[in-house]
């Protein structure tokens, strides 16, 4: 396959672009270079994908025949701070991206959703049936790029996948995000903060694991279908989290509770229970994520 990937430079696709290249030619668009040594199958596109004409092109030149849609704006803080960027890049972005593949050789496209377009869990594992209950701008947006995708497949009778990820970590990620946020924190001896009584439920999901669900999906998961991939097999609480991060780092650090109005969610806008249900993915894939949690935390103590 020719397979083009948006935001493939990223901390996920980096992962997806090494699964994929020993026997594809992957071709990366992205505003950021990829670290990645391999030039043989591996090529860089520097670009935007606000810029149709550039995307046009480029799917034309190296003959793409696979899509794959991860570049976004991400981060509830982030987004929510700046909305407008998000509407640019996730909707307005996303609705580029599809007109630029007219005409096109393109046969497949998978889309790279998110698991916060579930909303409040209500203490059971969301399944991908569930009616989306989103509490954030980012989750709309999501939201709408998975209505897009839908809509263009239909209309030009291309097969589509979409894949909604759970709290993807490891080594590596932005400390933005829970697990490396914390491991910074203990790494510089400095206290860790939790929002409200440290209760929120997650489970989460290595980086390795998430990348090999979606490689899964592409290969085996049927067609115009959704797809939850995460690790559903140790959820756990931010307190609970925070204390095993403690414990495994064999630091003296201090957890403290702050109020909901300092963290990035209001109490009305928490998410307290986010668990996913895998059954379909592993049903019509056989994934299974391998990587327990103690292993994601101990990478980021090793030395």
């Amino acid at each position: 396959m020719n397979i083009l990937i948006t935001g493939g430079s990223g901390f996920l696709g980096s992962e997806i672009t090494n699964l994929l290249s020993k026997n594809n030619n992957i071709y990366i668009y992205d505003i950021n270079k990829n670290k990645n040594k391999n030039k043989k199958t591996i090529f860089y596109v520097r670009g935007n994908i606000n810029n149709i004409n550039n995307i046009s092109k480029c799917i034309k030149k190296y003959n793409i025949d696979t899509l794959f849609h991860l570049a976004a704006a991400i981060g509830v803080k982030k987004t929510e701070e700046n909305p407008s960027n998000v509407i640019k890049i996730n909707v307005e972005g996303t609705l580029n991206l599809l007109n630029s593949i007219k005409g096109s050789n393109i046969k497949r496209i998978i889309f790279a959703s998110s698991s916060e377009i579930y909303g409040e869990g209500n203490n059971k594992k969301v399944v991908e049936a569930d009616q989306p209950k989103p509490k954030s701008i980012y989750a709309h947006s999501k939201i709408i790029g998975e209505q897009f995708f839908k809509m263009y497949a239909k209309l030009h009778n291309i097969e589509y996948k979409i894949v909604r990820f759970f709290n993807v970590c490891g080594k590596g990620q932005k400390n933005d995000f829970v697990i490396s946020k914390f491991a910074n924190f203990i790494n510089h001896n400095k206290d860790l903060t939790i929002y409200g009584n440290g209760n929120q439920i997650r489970s989460f999901c290595h980086v390795k694991d998430a990348a090999n669900g979606f490689v899964k999906v592409l290969i085996k998961g049927h067609k115009n279908e959704t797809y939850n991939i995460g690790n559903n097999s140790e959820p756990i609480s931010m307190k609970n989290l925070a204390k095993k991060m403690i414990n495994i780092s064999k630091k003296k650090i201090k957890i403290k509770k702050i109020r909901f109005e300092l963290s990035d969610r209001s109490a009305t806008r928490e998410i307290y229970y986010r668990v996913p249900e895998l059954k379909k993915i592993k049903n019509h894939t056989n994934y299974i994520p391998k990587i327990n949690l103690n292993s994601i935390i101990a990478e980021f103590f090793k030395k």
